[in-house]
C-alpha cells in the first residue's frame, strides 16, 4: 500500500490520498525507494493541498519535514534534543538547511543557521545551500545564507 500512496500523489488524486491516509495514517510517513516520505514527496511535487492533508495525519515531523514545512516549534524541539540533527543529511542528500531554503522557509533557515548549520554544505548531487536558496526565488533567504557566510561561487 505504501507504493500506492506515491503513485496517487504523483497522479494528483487528492481524494484517493485522503482515503488511503484515513485508512492508515502511517502512510503520511511511508518512504519510497529513495527514502523520501510521502509528505515530502507531495511537497517536492508542490501539491500543497496534499501536503496539508498528509501533514494532518503525520503527527510528529522529522527534522527534514519540519525544516521544509516551516514547523518552527517542532524544529526547535528536535534540535534541542539532538544538536547533530542540524548537520544531518536526508536520504536524498539534503540538509535541513537545504530544505528550509529551497521551500522558502526563512525562519526555519535562520534557526538552523543559529544552531550551527553549514551554509556551505553540498549534497552528493552537488547542490549547495546557496543553490537551494536561489531556487526558492526568495531574496531574503539568499541574503540570509550569504550574510551567514555562504560562498556565492559554489
Amino acid at each position: 500500500m505504501s507504493d500506492d500512496i506515491f503513485a496517487t500523489i504523483s497522479a494528483g488524486d487528492q481524494e484517493r490520498v485522503g482515503k488511503l491516509v484515513a485508512a492508515d495514517p502511517s502512510l503520511a510517513h511511508a518512504r519510497n525507494q529513495a527514502g523520501v516520505s510521502a509528505l515530502m514527496q507531495a511537497r517536492y511535487e508542490n501539491k500543497l493541498e496534499m501536503v496539508a492533508l498528509l501533514r494532518s495525519a503525520a503527527g510528529d515531523l522529522d527534522v527534514f519535514e519540519a525544516a521544509a514545512l516551516g514547523d518552527l516549534a517542532r524544529l526547535r524541539t528536535l534540535l534541542a534534543s539532538d544538536r547533530d540533527l542540524v548537520k544531518a543529511q536526508s536520504s536524498d542528500g539534503f540538509t535541513p538547511l537545504h530544505l528550509a531554503c529551497f521551500f522558502g522557509q526563512p525562519e526555519a533557515a535562520e534557526i538552523l543557521i543559529q544552531q550551527g548549520a553549514d551554509v556551505n554544505a553540498v549534497s552528493p548531487s552537488r547542490i549547495a545551500v546557496i543553490h537551494s536558496a536561489a531556487a526558492s526565488r526568495n531574496a531574503a533567504i539568499v541574503k540570509l545564507v550569504l550574510q551567514a557566510g555562504a560562498n556565492p561561487n559554489l
